[in-house]
């Protein structure tokens, strides 16, 4: 009985400043306890200011003109360039742009110390385009060097956003992909082919013939990164995409065959334009890094589209890669038939991509079983 009437009380005890008559609140009196301060912590992630990018083949033609325009990029606070050739000269000759981004050179063996902690990696074509040269020769020649740069991102740097500009992207990227894949550390959302050259090529062809200003004009695209895949979507651009329905088949050959275009007149790839649709690239890449979502199209795996496993598509970069997969415009009965034609070849590219690494590297079932249960969580589609 003793032991109830104790309970009993300590619980009367426990609840009677809320009840009493003489609790500080009822007395209108200071409260001598000192409450506890509510901590919330507002922003759980607070995006950084500038981002590191390490610029694979950098000493290339294409890289060398890559590396000028991200000098200038204020997203930019470390600038690594690595080739297996000599890359000093030309950073020490961009230490002379004064700018906040800073310069480093990284050459040979010193792959993994230009890869370390790196934001975003960027990968140049190693091989010049021969107009004569089909897209397998130069996946023959390119394969390679994909490889040994996937296998050092996946052991260096495997949460790096990765850009792909290595002709044919319809086979380099799912080879990427493959390799990040069979070490365990694949993100669709995180491995990305440029498609920022056509959809450049794209913009500038749709203003001229309108004679609008080419940087008010918007064009999607979809399919892939090769002349017979890639699909400008010109209906729908943005303004007057209505008015170009009757030109729409000159217009997407045109910007399909413009490589072979300069080619004819230069005797070398299109040289300033891919760099600057190599920087452009890069620039909404770090702009989603650090807090500031942008727009494009990027070549990536996808689960959503005519059963490909990888397309050219519009998204939104955000703080992880590709944050959103946007919707596909409404596309005119040319346009879709133009797609239709496109997925043999793109289907044959991609499945050549994955074939290569298959047959350059030993299957991990382990890591392969892992990242496979880890990209139903990251995947964005």
């Amino acid at each position: 009985m003793l032991t109830k009437w104790r309970t009993c009380r300590a619980t009367l005890n426990l609840f009677s400043r809320f009840v009493s008559d003489k609790s500080a609140s009822s007395r209108n009196e200071p409260c001598e306890e000192k409450c506890p301060e509510k901590k919330v912590d507002p922003i759980a992630y607070k995006p950084p200011k500038s981002v590191k990018v390490t610029v694979i083949n950098s000493a290339s033609d294409v890289g060398k003109i890559t590396n000028l325009v991200l000098k200038q990029d204020p997203l930019i606070k470390e600038l690594r360039m690595y080739c297996l050739g000599a890359t000093i000269g030309m950073a020490t000759d961009l230490k002379s742009v004064p700018t906040s981004t800073k310069g480093f050179a990284f050459t040979g063996k010193n792959l993994h110390i230009a890869l370390k902690k790196s934001d975003i990696v960027f990968l140049v074509g190693s091989n010049e385009l021969d107009d004569v040269m089909t897209d397998a020769e130069v996946f023959e020649k390119n394969k390679g060097y994909i490889k040994n740069i996937a296998t050092s991102v996946a052991k260096n740097c495997p949460e790096a956003i990765v850009g792909i500009s290595v002709y044919p992207i319809n086979s380099t990227v799912p080879l990427f992909a493959e390799i990040m894949r069979q070490h365990g550390v694949f993100c669709p959302n995180r491995i990305l082919g440029c498609m920022s050259l056509y959809t450049m090529r794209a913009r500038s062809v749709t203003a001229c013939i309108l004679g609008v200003n080419p940087t008010t004009v918007k064009v999607d695209v979809l399919g892939g990164g090769t002349p017979n895949t890639i699909v400008p979507l010109i209906g729908s651009a943005t303004p007057g995409g209505h008015c170009l329905a009757g030109r729409a088949d000159e217009i997407s050959l045109g910007i399909a065959n413009m490589n072979s275009a300069v080619w004819a007149l230069n005797k070398h790839q299109a040289m300033l334009s891919a760099a600057h649709a190599n920087a452009a690239f890069v620039h909404d890449l770090a702009k989603g890094l650090t807090g500031k979502p942008s727009e494009g199209i990027a070549f990536l795996r996808n689960t959503g589209l005519y059963g490909l496993k990888y397309s050219a598509l519009p998204v939104e970069y955000g703080l992880n890669g590709v944050s959103k997969i946007h919707r596909i415009p409404k596309m005119s009965k040319n346009e879709i038939s133009r797609f239709d034609q496109a997925i043999p070849f793109l289907q044959d590219d991609i499945e050549n991509g994955e074939k290569a690494a298959n047959a350059m590297i030993t299957p991990n079932v382990e890591a392969t079983a892992r990242c496979e249960r880890a990209v139903k969580v990251c995947c964005t589609t």
